[in-house]
């Protein structure tokens, strides 16, 4: 996952769809940790993932990732509201 965070900031990705890729909590904390310097990413897909209530409230918290406001799609599981 951390290679992956890597890549979308040196190759400024735009978009970034990881539907069903069995991602949980880890991968939702590296996600939330590339967030807050990205300044690239303005669609972020995390349906059909495992991320917990935990894994979700970092990824999606504004406070903590600098563009979540702009992705479109952020995690949902049975965890979350």
């Amino acid at each position: 996952m951390e290679a992956l965070c890597k890549a979308v900031n040196k190759y400024e990705v735009k978009k970034l769809f990881l539907r069903s890729n069995q991602l949980g909590d880890a991968g939702a904390e590296s996600i939330a940790a590339m967030l807050r310097t990205n300044r690239s990413l303005t669609y972020l897909h995390l349906m059909g993932n495992q991320i917990g209530a935990a894994g979700g409230r970092r990824c999606g918290r504004p406070s903590e990732a600098a563009r979540a406001s702009n992705c479109i799609s952020r995690a949902r599981s049975k965890n979350l509201a």
